[in-house]
């Protein structure tokens, strides 16, 4: 997939080349020349961004049955008398946009929007390029007519966002190349093979198999991921764990070891993805800069970043305390203290104290997910004795039984995650992005705790409370609270409320604006069974998007 031509020719060339070379899908056109968005959009267009920040805009033509054809029409209509067609068609529309800012993906959603809602009944598939990246714009149209306007109603609106022409990431090349395969003989064809492809639930379980293996329906291992690899890896003293807990140490804690290691990974890369995290940590250069000796990543890099930086406040943050000529007190060595740096023999020298100064830049987390679960008694037995033989190690935070992992295996974790697109912002009814959302450190969580024992799976679940629902449920229930509560301080205005809820577009003339308005942000809202966030989240945006749809943005 050579994307080079965006960066070396103009826009309407590089997206005929994306399309007909790359992307197998010829499209039909018989014009290139430039156009006015404010002409194309008429009443749906905004001066203000991100309209005026389009640069440049083409016509770049239609796909639809006719390009399935040996003997295509030679027959294209200007872009105006395909956007006025009232006649509903089987195909798309595609104009390509040049802006000289990079747009967020509202933005995006906005301009996509906009085209569709000026469309009579042809769905319009957008292009956007901006710095070295382009954006492709899929629309899911619904064609009914609504009271207070005509044409159709435009769903949620997906989008692979932010591909690097120059240097294209993985996760984008591997999604436009399945674009690219899909042997279609009509446009219903190609539409249903795209949709497979621009399904954030197929990149989910693609991503998800990869990660946890792939199961039969009677339980046997029939792909192998990533969590088997470590499974068979890791080196972990859980003796005194199974015996203290009473745990069955393969069944039991050595899965949930590995289980924990995804999830904080995970965690951990959404933050880097926010720039909270430097991508310094996680290349393979930095075994060769800051450490000594093969397989101490694990220890030396990632555990020190979980346990004493993520779960330290910044300005707590140092190495434990070590003094040779008294190896066994534990207070002059802090065997016992689990938030503070350890394997300080792993670093080269100097290291350690460099590595110090780079997790200033990391924030303090908190929470629980980066707690170490080992454990040291610290009060007195029956004989008024301080007693050690109930000390056990869970994550193996240790010097003298530390857990160990291969550096081969963590950087095939990291490698695996490269290999994927991410996101920090959730999808919404309105847009999606094809990338991995933190919504799926709760889908990944929530099955792969089944993923050890899947006889015991259900039990699992409901020993943890680990049940994550459904993103289409929460917005559904959290738009019908919404609603309800507004109409109980607007009975007169339910039809309304109904109206300005449940439709995407813009609704400005809604009677009482500025009561609806206070109301709105007066509003508390509780989840008592609140777990990763998902209602109050939900519900948030939810506010926003109806608060931006009675203002001006």
């Amino acid at each position: 997939m050579d994307l080079r031509k965006f960066y070396s020719e103009n826009l309407f060339n590089a997206t005929e080349d994306l399309f007909k070379t790359q992307l197998n899908v010829p499209l039909k056109t018989n014009t290139s020349a430039s156009l006015q968005i404010n002409q194309i959009l008429q009443d749906k267009y905004r001066n203000l961004s991100p309209f005026n920040n389009v640069t440049e805009l083409y016509f770049s033509g239609l796909i639809d049955n006719s390009i399935f054809q040996k003997s295509p029409s030679e027959k294209v209509t200007d872009a105006e008398t395909v956007l006025d067609n009232v006649a509903p068609a089987d195909g798309f529309a595609l104009f390509a946009l040049k802006l000289d800012k990079k747009p967020t993906r509202t933005e995006i959603t906005e301009i996509t929007r906009a085209f569709n809602m000026r469309s009579k009944a042809m769905p319009v598939m957008v292009l956007l390029q901006y710095e070295t990246m382009i954006s492709l714009a899929l629309p899911e149209r619904l064609l009914y007519e609504q009271s207070w306007r005509t044409g159709a109603k435009v769903g949620t609106v997906i989008i692979l966002r932010n591909i690097d022409t120059q240097n294209t990431h993985a996760g984008h090349l591997r999604i436009l190349e399945n674009l690219a395969n899909h042997n279609a003989r009509n446009f219903n064809e190609l539409h249903n093979a795209w949709l497979k492809v621009l399904n954030i639930k197929t990149l989910n379980e693609d991503f998800y198999y990869s990660l946890a293996g792939k199961y039969s329906k009677d339980g046997n291992l029939i792909v192998e991921g990533w969590y088997q690899k470590c499974f068979n890896n890791i080196d972990i003293n859980l003796k005194a764990a199974s015996r203290v807990l009473g745990k069955q140490i393969e069944d039991e804690l050595k899965p949930q070891a590995v289980i924990r290691i995804i999830i904080r990974m995970m965690f951990i890369w959404f933050m880097k993805e926010k720039g909270l995290i430097a991508n310094k940590f996680f290349e393979k250069s930095v075994v060769d800069d800051f450490l000594n000796n093969e397989n101490t990543y694990y220890n030396a890099i990632l555990q020190n970043l979980f346990f004493a930086v993520l779960n330290k406040k910044i300005d707590e943050r140092r190495f434990r305390k070590e003094n040779p000529e008294q190896p066994s007190n534990p207070e002059e060595n802090e065997h016992g203290i689990f938030d503070v740096m350890r394997y300080k023999r792993y670093f080269k020298d100097g290291k350690a104290n460099e590595f110090l100064a780079l997790t200033r830049q990391i924030p303090f987390v908190n929470g629980g997910l980066f707690q170490c679960h080992d454990y040291k008694f610290t009060g007195k037995d029956e004989t008024g004795e301080f007693n050690c033989r109930n000390n056990y190690l869970i994550d193996a935070f240790s010097e003298t039984k530390p857990a160990k992992v291969s550096d081969d295996v963590m950087f095939s974790l990291i490698e695996l995650f490269n290999s994927y697109v991410w996101t920090i912002e959730e999808s919404t009814p309105e847009e999606q992005d094809i990338a991995l959302d933190p919504e799926l450190l709760g889908t990944v969580f929530e099955n792969i705790i089944g993923a050890y024992n899947p006889e015991s799976k259900e039990n699992a679940r409901k020993s943890s409370g680990s049940f994550y629902t459904p993103k289409p449920i929460v917005d559904y229930i959290c738009r019908e609270s919404f609603k309800k509560t507004l109409k109980t301080k607007f009975p007169d205005k339910v039809e309304q409320i109904d109206d300005l809820i449940d439709n995407n577009e813009d609704k400005l003339d809604f009677p009482n604006k500025n009561n609806l308005l206070a109301a709105i942000t007066s509003l508390k809202v509780l989840d008592p069974a609140c777990g990763s966030g998902a209602f109050p989240m939900g519900m948030f945006n939810l506010m926003v998007r109806t608060i931006e749809k009675l203002q001006e943005h």
